[in-house]
């Protein structure tokens, strides 16, 4: 049925002028809402794309610059307890953090790595590894929340399955965040994988970072999207997760071995 058609149907009922004030005010008031979030969402597309343009440019001599402009930051803010320092031991492991982070090739000449692959910090309590995701969280490339895997599993504890539901999937970031470079999506680096506890929810035991893993392979949510950091060798990964999720951990991250003392002691 036509709109006009619809409207004859109705021809019978009169409306007072108030009304009929009323109806246009409403239509006006939700159409003006209407353009509104167009023009905002047009401006989110504009800023995406112009900084699309700009990140994909992001060189690795710009990404050094970054980080060290980033320790300060979060020494500043206390997350950091004394300044980041770039010394002998560590500056290796930073300068293959900033190529792989400015997508630039001679990652994949250094050893058996891939830029479509996320990164996982093996080694030593102590060795700086949680603060270099840290520092790396905030990227103008893609940007990533550090979980810790024993608070997830503790949340499954108290809220079940929907845990695991929103650790498979990307996550939204909100609309014109700055804080993450107005980027669509954000991904996780998922802490002290291996020393979470299996959980049990209304009877139900669960291995809830296996789970986890699994379901972001299986939904394609790999790449720079997932990053973990771990002190567990290969074998203790198998062992604590299954034959599974040790060949699913391959095929998703660049395995890197983080060496050096323990900083939290220096």
């Amino acid at each position: 049925m036509s709109v006009q058609e619809l409207l004859e149907s109705y021809s019978h009922i009169e409306l007072t002028q108030e009304e009929t004030d009323t109806a246009i005010l409403q239509a006006k008031v939700k159409k003006d809402a209407a353009l509104k979030e167009i023009e905002k969402l047009e401006i989110m597309e504009r800023n995406r794309h112009n900084l699309k343009l700009v990140s994909k440019d992001f060189t690795f001599d710009q990404m050094m610059g970054f980080v060290n402009y980033r320790a300060g930051v979060l020494f500043d803010n206390k997350v950091f307890n004394k300044k980041f320092t770039i010394d002998e031991s560590n500056q290796w492991i930073i300068e293959l953090l900033c190529l792989y982070f400015s997508r630039d090739k001679k990652f994949e000449q250094l050893g058996d790595y891939s830029l479509d692959k996320g990164i996982c910090l093996v080694g030593v309590p102590g060795v700086g590894k949680s603060w270099l995701m840290k520092l790396f969280m905030k990227n103008p490339r893609q940007c990533f929340y550090v979980r810790d895997c024993k608070q997830i599993s503790l949340s499954y504890q108290e809220v079940g399955a929907a845990v695991i539901e929103d650790y498979s999937v990307p996550i939204k970031a909100a609309v014109n965040d700055n804080s993450v470079f107005l980027q669509s999506v954000v991904g996780v680096c998922f802490s002290d994988i291996g020393t979470e506890d299996i959980k049990n929810n209304f009877g139900n035991k669960t291995n809830v970072m296996a789970d986890i893993l699994f379901n972001r392979y299986k939904n394609n949510v790999i790449g720079d999207l997932t990053h973990a950091e771990t002190n567990l060798s290969a074998d203790q990964i198998e062992e604590f997760y299954g034959p599974r999720i040790r060949s699913r951990f391959a095929e998703m991250f660049n395995w890197i071995v983080v060496t050096g003392n323990d900083r939290r002691k220096s």
